[in-house]
């Protein structure tokens, strides 16, 4: 269960007004999206779909993995040919 707003709103008003209110302004959904979160990962409501968004998850990050990004680098940053490391 997340802490009570009270805790989060006094311990956020004296450092930054902004997220104090953004907080408090979404306060519910967050609860709300905290309770299905803890349901899917520890099981509660066992349907599958928590593995399911994570193996998705998962499998669509080829886009964002080292090989890539070394290969951007070396193609449009340092101008030069990535070596095939066999």
């Amino acid at each position: 269960m997340p802490p009570t707003i009270d805790a989060y709103v006094k311990s956020l008003a004296s450092s930054d007004e902004v997220i104090a209110r953004s907080i408090v302004a979404d306060w519910d959904n967050y609860c709300a999206m905290q309770d299905q979160l803890e349901r899917e990962f520890f099981g509660q409501n066992d349907d599958g779909m928590f593995r399911a968004r994570t193996m998705s998850c998962l499998f669509n990050s080829g886009e964002f993995s080292c090989d890539n990004t070394v290969q951007n680098l070396c193609s449009n940053v340092w101008k030069i040919d990535a070596i095939e490391v066999p």
